[in-house]
């Protein structure tokens, strides 16, 4: 059956990656003409990742304890908006690195958030995931190709005013979320440790590092390494 929030799931994928895609590809670019160096483009990018570590898990105990997930997806949707627009004010390295701090502290638990309710919904029923999953990746898509012609005519600066929207339109999505039900368990949960010794879930965080260590060379360096051969 088709969850009855599947719409409502698919815009919010569809906006935040649009967001996500959009920022994480230009950003070095939009560093760069702020007069960045290359180290410390290297270092504002990394904390995408860093925050990707405490976020979610900050956000998902406070949801998860409150019972009011989507209050909370709304909460970070309001904090993150916030957050960037201290990209408007300021050109300093220490400037931009509290902005990218704050920015990806609430920004990058909102995907999981949303995961997270949308499996909720399905109860186990995972026929329709991929197919509203995959509007996340058409938004990713479509707005990192779009964004690329207004820069070409607008110059990189016009990153933050189109991501400004973006994120405007990820906090409208969340408020067309309704909070679902956790899943119960039953039993007892088994220990952390001894999950975490099994080899196909030791193979499964190699494989998550080795892609991300990659993806985040890719995005970081390979549009200054694409500007400078013209």
């Amino acid at each position: 059956m088709i969850p009855a929030q599947a719409f409502g799931f698919a815009l919010f994928l569809f906006c935040y990656y649009a967001y996500a895609g959009t920022f994480s590809t230009y950003a070095s670019l939009y560093f760069q003409g702020r007069g960045m160096s290359v180290a410390q483009i290297g270092v504002l990018m990394s904390l995408i990742q860093v925050l990707r570590i405490f976020g979610p898990n900050v956000w998902g105990y406070v949801a998860d304890h409150s019972e009011r997930r989507v209050f909370v997806l709304r909460l970070t949707g309001m904090a993150a908006l916030v957050s960037f627009s201290g990209f408007v004010f300021g050109s300093t390295f220490a400037h931009f690195f509290a902005a990218m701090v704050l920015l990806n502290l609430f920004t990058s638990a909102q995907g999981p958030m949303c995961e997270a309710l949308m499996l909720s919904e399905m109860r186990g029923d995972l026929t329709y995931y991929g197919r509203i999953r995959l509007w996340g990746s058409i938004g990713f898509i479509v707005t990192v190709m779009l964004s690329s012609f207004l820069m070409d005519w607008q110059g990189t600066g016009a990153l933050i005013w189109f991501c400004g929207v973006l994120l405007v339109c990820v906090l409208g999505a969340a408020f067309r979320l309704k909070d679902v039900p956790r899943l119960t368990h039953t039993g007892k949960p088994p220990a952390l440790l001894a999950v975490l010794r099994k080899k196909e879930v030791l193979a499964f965080f190699a494989s998550t590092a080795l892609m991300v260590s990659a993806h985040a060379s890719l995005y970081t360096f390979y549009s200054l390494y694409l500007e400078k051969q013209g």
